[in-house]
């Protein structure tokens, strides 16, 4: 049997795979982008992708508060909110995490869409988890009477038989005591005779 150190890995090794083929990041999904972008305003939004190009974990004092200045002089108008913020996900965010995105809409002031946004991603965690880890994917695939599943391979066959193989046992144990056990016990008396003769003669 593997170890769970061994098939943690293997679970976790899917989940990027799977994650790593649809966006940049580790553990978001185009759903879970395009539910931050439609919970910003445009504005909000271009303010937040110039946050998230800042290079340290912290923003700085004076992006508190602050507007998008330069960055709007230079940003796409043009283009939704959900296409920068994918385009961010796949360029400047690509192997980041998603708690990036959770900090730098915290420190811009939109709490209540990273607490919401963390939510949505733990919960497709356990259920990405639940479905290549611990519901056992790999069931169904197997027979219904294979040894794997700890049943007996002509169960459904013996339904019939079953009554006369439990009467055949009864007979035979009712055999068995009434023809075995007294040469037992008659055995196990004489040699209890023969070992303590002082039993006997208590007896007699």
């Amino acid at each position: 049997m593997a170890r769970p150190s061994v098939v943690l890995v293997v679970a976790f090794s899917l989940l990027y795979a799977q994650w790593k083929s649809v966006t940049g990041m580790l553990d978001l999904n185009p759903s879970q982008i395009q539910y931050v972008a439609d919970h910003l305003t445009y504005r909000k939004c271009l303010h937040l992708i110039e946050t998230l190009h800042e290079k340290g974990f912290w923003l700085k004092e004076q992006w508190e508060g602050s507007t998008p200045s330069v960055f709007m002089q230079r940003a796409d108008f043009d283009r939704p909110c959900v296409i920068q913020l994918t385009n961010w996900c796949n360029g400047p965010g690509r192997n980041m995490t998603f708690d990036f995105l959770a900090l730098r809409l915290e420190e811009i002031g939109l709490k209540k869409v990273a607490r919401t946004l963390s939510r949505k991603v733990f919960h497709e965690t356990a259920e990405q988890l639940h479905r290549y880890f611990l519901d056992d994917p790999f069931e169904e695939m197997i027979p219904t009477r294979s040894a794997m599943l700890g049943k007996p391979p002509l169960t459904e066959k013996r339904g019939v038989f079953a009554p006369i193989g439990h009467v055949w046992e009864m007979f035979l144990s009712t055999l068995r005591s009434k023809s075995v056990c007294p040469c037992r016990r008659a055995t196990y008396s004489l040699d209890r005779q023969m070992l303590h003769p002082s039993v006997s003669a208590i007896k007699t």
